[in-house]
């Protein structure tokens, strides 16, 4: 009969080769990231430049879009700036990512340009993170996930933070209304910010033949004590 320290060797064995069987228990397989924008920049009211309801597409890149008019008496400028950056950590155990995404509008006039108007807008923006499951896993994250491949149309949240996963391909689409608009004439400078926060964090789930090992070795202790008990 295997005693107490065999047990609990191999119940630690068999822990430690389980969370050394993969790199990491999730993978991080795209981000995606797009905004809606509204630009307008004119020095007279009959030489409008419209750039409406157009969606700027990113992947984690830095976006810089400007629209400047010039005239002798002076100049408008409208200016949209999107930026995102993304962070992630994986061990045998654990996986997170996150991704702070910026955007700024601002439009200006010269004090000279009474005609002039300018205006930049920024109204929505979506960001979709797709994640493939190798082993079960804890998640929690500030947005829920969907099953299967990702989709740019919003889910119903199929897994809340704190759900375990199994493995398989999981994604989140997640939509902020921004309206940021700033308009400006003769003499102004305006300029608006917002920032979104996304954040995914996933812990492996130990197997249960593991568990089943450490219950089986921490009986054993009980079992032992009360037979020593007994025999004093």
């Amino acid at each position: 009969m295997r005693s107490i320290r065999d047990l609990l060797f191999a119940a630690m064995f068999t822990l430690g080769v389980s969370a050394t069987a993969a790199a990491t228990p999730v993978n991080l397989t795209s981000v995606y990231w797009e905004w809606k924008v509204d630009n307008v920049v004119a020095t007279q009211p009959s030489e409008d430049l419209q750039i409406g309801d157009a969606y700027i597409r990113g992947n984690r890149e830095n976006y810089d879009l400007t629209y400047q008019a010039q005239s002798a008496a002076g100049s408008s400028v409208s200016r949209v700036q999107a930026s995102m950056q993304t962070g992630s950590f994986g061990s045998d155990d654990h996986m997170s990512f996150s991704a702070l995404a910026d955007i700024a509008v601002s439009a200006g006039v010269g004090a000279n340009l009474a005609s002039g108007m300018a205006s930049s807008g920024a109204r929505l923006d979506r960001f979709i993170v797709t994640f493939e499951v190798l082993e079960p896993v804890l998640f929690t994250g500030s947005f829920g996930l969907g099953a299967g491949d990702a989709s740019f149309n919003p889910p119903e949240t199929t897994f809340a933070s704190g759900s375990i996963l199994q493995p398989g391909l999981y994604f989140s689409t997640c939509v902020r209304l921004l309206d940021l608009f700033a308009s400006a004439t003769a003499g102004q400078f305006l300029q608006l910010a917002d920032s979104g926060r996304y954040e995914y964090d996933f812990v492996r789930v130990p197997e249960p033949p593991a568990l089943a090992l450490l219950l089986v070795g921490l009986v054993g202790i009980v079992l032992r004590k009360r037979s020593l008990a007994r025999s004093h």
